[in-house]
This record gives structure tokens, C-alpha cells and sequence, in this order.
């Protein structure tokens, strides 16, 4: 979409968000929200303290990868239609902060299920 400026012969250049770079950003609401529900109330579960531990440990494995997939569809989209979109930073934090989820909930979700089939 672009406007020609009243004073100049300049075309101005009104730039877009990218959507797929803001949802990777925004996508921590989700675990936010799983970490804030009382899961043990809510439904009858097996163990009481490492079944909600194991729900808000996927929830932030599921985030963090859904992070890292939506930031990297943002870069790609900003790269391949440079000049469009604007805030390209958006989808660097939010593959770095998709890392942060993602990492540590994937070595203690391997951690229970190896010590639990295992051993």
C-alpha cells in the first residue's frame, strides 16, 4: 500500500507486521494460562504433584516448539518479500524465546519417560 506524499514526489511506503512473527511472540499466553489452571482439582489424576508437573512441562514443550516453527515462518516470509514487512525482530525473539521453552521441558520430558520405561 503506498501514498504519494502531497509536498514531493515521494511514494511513501506504509509497511505491514508480519502475522507469523507476532504469533511466535505472543504464544506464551498459552502456557501462561496451562501453568496458572489447577489441574489437580480440575480432574481426577493419577499423582496429584507430577501429573500437573508432566501437563505444564508438555504444554511448554508444545509452545516452544510452535515458537520456533511460527518464528521461522516469519523470517522466511520477511526475507522473501523484503521491504514488506516491518519489525523483523519479532521472529528472532521469538524463536530465541521458543528455544527457552522448548530445551529444557524436552530434557525433563526425556528425563521422566527414560526413567520411566527404563527403569
Amino acid at each position: 500500500m503506498s501514498k504519494k506524499n502531497k509536498s514531493s514526489d515521494e511514494v511513501l511506503v506504509h509497511k505491514k507486521i508480519n502475522g507469523w512473527s507476532l504469533t511466535s511472540l505472543l504464544l506464551p499466553v498459552i502456557f501462561i494460562v496451562v501453568l496458572l489452571l489447577p489441574w489437580p482439582s480440575m480432574f481426577i489424576l493419577r499423582d496429584d504433584v507430577l501429573v500437573p508437573r508432566f501437563i505444564r512441562w508438555g504444554a511448554a514443550f508444545v509452545t516452544g516448539l510452535f515458537m520456533i516453527i511460527t518464528g521461522i515462518i516469519g523470517l522466511v516470509r520477511n526475507k522473501k518479500n523484503a521491504g514488506q514487512y516491518k519489525a523483523s525482530w519479532l521472529g528472532i525473539i521469538g524463536i530465541i524465546l521458543g528455544a527457552v521453552f522448548f530445551l529444557p521441558s524436552a530434557f525433563f520430558l526425556g528425563d521422566y519417560l527414560i526413567y520411566t520405561f527404563l527403569s
